[in-house]
């Protein structure tokens, strides 16, 4: 779809056979309001790797009101499992440890 369509949908209604377009290719998959059980909004995965790579944050009040909790308890989890509690730029070729070990147990 193009501009064009786009605005034959706002100039002529009914000229296709849908009355919206989605774009899906943009980055926002969450624009189909998919709700599946086992799909967490793109959000909270955004929210973990910021408080990840900024661990002074988590012990501040204020983010509390700016991350959800769930964000923040998987940070601590994840932080829990490396040393230091540093993200840095290098890890194994093949991740962490307790990485890998929760990828074996979900593979099962």
């Amino acid at each position: 779809m193009d501009k064009k369509s786009q605005q034959e949908l706002v100039d002529k209604p009914g000229s296709h056979p849908f009355d919206e377009i989605l774009y899906c290719n943009i980055g926002n998959p969450q624009s189909l309001n998919q709700q599946l059980p086992y799909q967490q909004p793109i959000t909270f995965f955004r929210e973990v790797l910021a408080l990840c790579d900024h661990p002074a944050i988590l012990d501040k009040s204020e983010t509390q009101g700016l991350f959800s909790a769930d964000s923040i308890e998987r940070a601590w989890q994840i932080l829990d499992q490396i040393p230091g509690r540093a993200t840095g730029a290098y890890s194994h070729s093949q991740h962490k440890r307790w990485r890998r070990k929760l990828t074996k147990k979900f593979k099962r």
